[in-house]
């Protein structure tokens, strides 16, 4: 009776005295992440996640890996700009066209490990003929707006 008493005490003690933890982890096949200069990528088989760290706006999110962010609100003329964007043709082989109802300032092309492989000023056309297959992500900037459009190239 002693010894049930004793193991009954120190028990309760034991487990009242450990508390839980709350961790980040996914749990998925495969995956890694891959920094380069301010760009993030993080990936695992059939989801990405890529954010530019310090100041931008790049910010692409496939599948379950969402990053913590602030709350932030577009104004209307911002989801004007940002929703009359149009890049076709995706899939693309030659040449890709980007079309909006403003000026198109800026096109940034990177590989999927964030390098810049092309980037054209005051321009709505890039060709792509000569960059390897596979997916890129076009940085689309629009006076002070930045938008980041997933394209094919095959």
């Amino acid at each position: 009776m002693k010894l049930t008493t004793s193991f009954l005490i120190i028990s309760l003690l034991w487990f009242s005295g450990t508390a839980q933890t709350i961790e980040k982890f996914s749990i998925d096949s495969g995956g890694t992440s891959v920094f380069n200069g301010n760009i993030e990528l993080i990936y695992t088989i059939g989801e990405v996640d890529i954010q530019e760290v310090s100041g931008g706006s790049i910010l692409v999110s496939e599948g379950f890996i969402n990053p913590l962010q602030e709350d932030q609100t577009l104004d209307v003329d911002q989801e004007v700009v940002l929703s009359s964007i149009k890049v076709y043709p995706n899939p693309v082989s030659e040449t890709l066209t980007v079309t909006s109802n403003t000026e198109v300032d800026k096109l940034d092309l990177y590989n999927i490990l964030g390098k810049l492989e092309l980037s054209v000023e005051n321009k709505n056309k890039i060709d792509v003929n000569n960059l390897s297959s596979g997916m890129y992500l076009l940085k689309i900037t629009i006076g002070d707006k930045q938008v980041t459009k997933r394209i094919i190239i095959k």
